[in-house]
């Protein structure tokens, strides 16, 4: 299992000029803010590396645009762990971005725990709905220059799916993640909270 950042701080942005979204650090936090979580998911059930695999949680993860050697392409659960190899345009193994997909319903939020997180590779996280940017950020700057954390985020614009890439130098990077929620409702724009203009 990923150890958890203890900082109960939450950090206020606008991702787009329309579009107001919440970053949280700490899931438990998050989990204040959020109501309807449709997804609660550990990997405690392996699922065997492919291309194109669905959690247990019934999320479609698919890579795109995997080297050759597919033995190192990871998209897979394994030991409690969801694990996935993502590379920019000079790397020689993994994938040039993993999108996950909520199949059942859009959401408005997702929290979920980080290790192994490179300082140089850019490992970006965006939210889409139908293909188009509601947020993106930088996971790395989010964990305060280390490589392990959690990232929540919360947008008052639903999205349907979040994609994984590689921005930075060096090769690639192989990074997991564990204990992924998803919720539809949100407590924190309807109380009144606005997202602060970067």
């Amino acid at each position: 299992m990923i150890y958890k950042v203890s900082l109960i701080t939450f950090f206020s942005i606008i991702m787009s000029s329309s579009f107001a979204s919440t970053l949280f650090t700490d899931c438990s936090n998050w989990n204040s803010h959020v109501a309807n979580i449709i997804v609660d998911d550990d990997f405690t059930a392996d699922i065997a590396n492919n291309d194109s695999i669905v959690l247990s949680s019934g999320i479609l993860s698919v890579g795109s645009n995997g080297l050759t050697n597919s033995a190192l392409n990871y998209n897979r659960a394994s030991n409690g762990r969801f694990e996935t190899r993502i590379r920019n345009n000079t790397g020689t193994a993994g994938y040039s971005s993993l999108r996950w997909s909520f199949i059942a319903t859009p959401v408005s939020s997702i929290c979920a725990d980080f290790n192994s997180i490179s300082s140089s590779r850019g490992i970006q996280i965006r939210g889409l709905l139908n293909g188009n940017s509601v947020f993106t950020t930088s996971l790395f700057s989010h964990f305060s220059n280390t490589s392990i954390g959690s990232f929540g985020i919360i947008s008052d614009t639903s999205f349907n799916s979040i994609e994984f890439i590689a921005q930075g130098t060096g090769s690639d990077d192989l990074f997991y993640i564990d204990n992924v929620k998803l919720a539809t409702d949100i407590t924190l724009f309807a109380d009144g909270f606005e997202g602060n203009g970067l």
